[in-house]
């Protein structure tokens, strides 16, 4: 939550950043202001049709793979990460069942009803 907040706080500063400055640029440099913001949008274009990859039909592995996440203990052996780590919900009685389940569960359940 702290980045969205810091990517946040960031968005508004550079807006208005560009809202006071950008009075000023236009009564000394006129239309040449235009051509600034163009040339700044041509080029984080061309930025990112070069530099951010395409993600258009992969899966959630695919994406991993090519934003370099690395594995995390557990993936190998095809388990959830951090199965045996939720307490209460993945321990099992005897019956194979989770010991913990909704909290319906717990008062009333379908086959009284």
């Amino acid at each position: 939550m702290l980045s969205v907040a810091i990517t946040t706080a960031n968005q508004w500063l550079w807006s208005f950043v560009i809202s006071r400055v950008t009075p000023y640029m236009i009564t000394s440099l006129g239309y040449g202001v235009y051509m600034l913001f163009a040339s700044l949008m041509v080029g984080m274009s061309l930025w990112a049709w070069w530099f951010v990859p395409e993600t258009k039909g992969r899966s959630l592995e695919e994406m991993e793979e090519v934003f370099g996440v690395a594995k995390r203990r557990g993936e190998e052996e095809g388990r959830a990460v951090g199965e045996e780590r939720d307490i209460g919900v993945n321990e099992k009685d005897g019956s194979g069942k989770p010991t913990s389940g909704h909290v319906e569960d717990s008062s009333t359940s379908k086959e009284s009803i």
